[in-house]
């Protein structure tokens, strides 16, 4: 697959997310979830601006084929502060994809990495070029500033986005993807798949951005209440989820960001590392 396809399709994963609807406290189709500083639209606008970057990711992989995993890392933390950068400025200063620049950043540039070795690029391949590439780096968490992610792990010991990619995103290849593809074959249409998959991610994950907002307590209730509609799931059910989550502020965004990789990943799989373009490479789903 060539670092534009890669690129493409990281993309395309940022807007199956977004448009995966209902999704209980999170910016859909339906509404801005727990959020009053952004939407659909600026979701949109954040993933177009952050498509070229994803793009370089996967061309960057392919260019530093010659480097280790932890130095092709290394490599890659200016990128995504210009990532970061370009998204702020497309949204007005709102975050909304700063955690899938770092998670489909990885993925692009590991991607990119293996493609230009002569790799093949299975999603349990390319996540253990991620874990490979990212070991050890939850021990940052310890020695960074007054971020987000540091204040969830001082208090919960939660590892959050760095934990996923330390373990070459295990949520999301143990239970994301597994329950997508089950739902397609099962002959869901493929946004009620993607439903299924994010409340299978939310039943399974802590999410660090409850855990920034409100406390374990939520976090766990949310859980709960995932595996409650994953039980007798229907759309409706998790509509009512979701009005519940506005009414609480509760927002799952790092679960969101799994879903993205989840997307990602089976379109790894689905592609088999062909070449594609923007706006064919899904059409055969």
């Amino acid at each position: 697959m060539t670092a534009r396809g890669i690129g493409a399709l990281a993309y395309r994963a940022l807007m199956d997310e977004v448009d995966t609807t209902p999704k209980p406290g999170l910016v859909d189709r339906r509404n801005a979830g727990a959020h009053s500083d952004m939407d659909y639209t600026t979701f949109a606008a954040s993933a177009l601006a952050l498509w070229p970057h994803l793009e370089a990711f996967a061309r960057t992989g392919e260019r530093l084929r010659h480097l280790s995993e932890p130095e092709l890392l290394a490599a890659l933390r200016p990128m995504g502060l210009a990532a970061e950068a370009d998204m702020y400025a497309a949204t007005v200063g709102v975050n909304t994809h700063k955690g899938a620049v770092f998670s489909l950043g990885l993925l692009c540039a590991a991607a990119g990495w293996r493609t230009a070795k002569g790799l093949d690029l299975q999603p349990a391949s390319v996540c253990g070029t991620v874990a490979a590439m990212t070991a050890g780096i939850s021990s940052e968490l310890s020695s960074v500033g007054d971020t987000a992610g540091s204040r969830v792990f001082r208090r919960y010991g939660v590892h959050g986005a760095r934990g996923e990619a330390e373990s070459g995103f295990q949520s999301a290849r143990a239970c994301g993807l597994p329950m997508l593809k089950a739902a397609l074959n099962r002959g869901d249409d493929r946004n009620t798949a993607c439903v299924r998959a994010l409340m299978a991610l939310m039943a399974q994950v802590v999410d660090t951005n409850v855990l920034g907002r409100h406390d374990m307590e939520t976090a766990l209730w949310l859980q709960g209440e995932a595996r409650r509609v994953l039980a007798r799931f229907s759309l409706e059910a998790v509509a009512a989820l979701d009005d519940t989550l506005i009414a609480r502020n509760i927002s799952p965004g790092g679960t969101a960001d799994l879903l993205a990789v989840t997307l990602m990943l089976y379109g790894l799989t689905d592609l088999g590392g062909s070449p594609q373009t923007p706006t064919n490479f899904l059409e055969k789903v």
